[in-house]
């Protein structure tokens, strides 16, 4: 069984490949569900912005998972170039 210190190891080193931040807390990372209700649109739409790229999630065990802090930086990115 993976201990709650692996996986966040695992998370800190996938997300220093990436250019993310470092994940202290397991309870920071938003699944699709999660980021649809945050957004407030449908986990279809959600998963169309990870396929088109424009979504910055990784993937872990098996899951798609974003930072919150990431996740807002993404929305105030994307609605300061909407705006």
């Amino acid at each position: 069984m993976i201990t709650q210190e692996e996986i966040i190891n695992k998370i800190n080193e996938l997300s220093n490949r990436v250019g993310m931040i470092e994940h202290k807390n397991l309870n920071s990372l938003f699944d699709i569900p999660r980021v649809a209700d945050y957004l407030n649109v449908s986990t279809d739409a959600v998963r169309d912005l990870i396929k088109g790229g424009e979504l910055p999630m990784v993937k872990i065990g098996g899951q798609w998972r974003i930072a919150r802090e990431d996740l807002i930086k993404w929305y105030n990115n994307k609605t300061k170039c909407n705006a």
